[in-house]
């Protein structure tokens, strides 16, 4: 939090939040190390809790903004994460990829018992999860989706939005999008389809 760096930054985010340019922070990457493989050195875990982080979140809570999270779904992260959302009941927190790994229990246990807490499904369908060793961790393809997952988002429609993850040259938008209509949302109801397509 001394950091010259850090604190300039902040005197940065104050002045876009006062100047309307922003209403939030993130993509904070905090915990990747389970979910990334490219580049091989961009895996890191920060604890949630750690003071920079909440120095952060104080700020974001002054100006009523969100925070965007990653990270995955370990135990100790999970327990960073209740503390932070439970510092903080005020800031919207979106949990980006809904925590990557998390099954749709683990997520639903979470959203229940912390009402700041929110959940965007990008990365997580085989038209942007290209990575092998995580495609049982889908909540949906481009023809179907994940019962489990289908049933809480029916369950908690204000608490899910989609999103489409795309940074890099080799992924292709318009597939990713495709996917997302074709096999997450063709399987919600009408009313859900719109707050997770756009609403929320």
């Amino acid at each position: 939090p001394e950091s010259p760096r850090f604190k300039a930054l902040l005197v940065k985010l104050a002045s876009q939040f006062e100047k309307k340019e922003i209403s939030g922070v993130g993509e904070l990457i905090l915990n990747n190390r389970r979910s990334t493989s490219y580049p091989p050195n961009f895996g890191r875990k920060i604890p949630i809790d750690a003071s920079v982080v909440q120095t952060l979140f104080e700020l974001v809570a002054k100006h009523k903004g969100f925070v965007q999270i990653h990270m995955d779904d370990d135990d100790d992260s999970i327990q960073e994460l209740k503390k932070t959302a439970a510092n903080f009941p005020s800031v919207p927190i979106i949990l980006s990829h809904c925590m990557t790994r998390a099954t749709a229990a683990k997520a639903k246990a979470l959203l229940e018992q912390y009402p700041n807490l929110y959940c965007e499904t990008s990365f997580r369908s085989t038209a942007r999860m290209k990575i092998p060793q995580l495609s049982q961790f889908m909540i949906h393809t481009e023809t179907s989706a994940d019962p489990g997952w289908v049933v809480l988002i029916e369950a908690m429609p204000d608490r899910f939005m989609v999103g489409s993850d795309i940074y890099s040259s080799n992924v292709s938008y318009d597939e990713v999008i495709a996917a997302v209509r074709s096999g997450l949302l063709a399987r919600l109801s009408p009313p859900t389809l719109k707050k997770v397509a756009y609403e929320n």
